[in-house]
């Protein structure tokens, strides 16, 4: 597909320069790798699950049940610098590696996965798969000898792991 912009009769700075307004004003997203751009959709769904983030979210540990766990909803809209979006990446990893395998790494893969979760997922909502899994005796050992990048690597396993168990991630009153 190296010459798509002929198909739609734009050149292909045109089209570079539409993807990037369409991101700048929040309409789609993007995730690059270091051969492809990914583009998503930004729907109404994600913008209500997605919106700034708020370090004031607290999820309760499985472990040890405390409030000490912070995850951050992300903006899902493009940023700059994507500060935020890292940060929220950099404190799911902690999440996981808290909760399933303490020192295991946070490959390129790992956190492009868990990009893409935040896009389909609220944090909140991962935290929940997370500890589904953990609280199954099927899955239980299957997940902790598994990396953080197979854990995220698809919508259809976070569903699963949330399908397995309560889903009680709202935010407390």
């Amino acid at each position: 597909m190296r010459n798509v912009h002929s198909g739609v009769g734009l050149s292909k700075k045109q089209i570079i320069r539409a993807l990037r307004s369409l991101q700048e004003k929040g309409f789609i997203t993007s995730v690059k790798s270091s051969r492809t751009n990914e583009y998503s959709l930004v729907t109404e769904v994600h913008k209500e699950q997605g919106t700034k983030v708020n370090t004031s979210s607290v999820v309760t540990s499985p472990v040890t049940s405390d409030e000490s766990i912070q995850v951050a909803s992300v903006e899902i809209t493009h940023t700059k610098d994507n500060t935020e979006i890292e940060e929220a990446i950099e404190k799911m990893y902690r999440v996981y590696s808290e909760l399933v395998r303490p020192g295991v790494r946070l490959t390129h893969k790992a956190r492009e996965n868990i990009r893409k979760r935040f896009v389909e997922y609220h944090p909140k909502e991962i935290v929940a798969a997370i500890r589904n899994s953990l609280e199954n005796d099927y899955w239980e050992d299957i997940v902790k000898k598994q990396t953080v990048a197979w854990f995220f690597d698809s919508e259809e396993r976070i569903a699963g792991f949330l399908a397995l168990g309560p889903n009680e991630w709202h935010e407390k009153e």
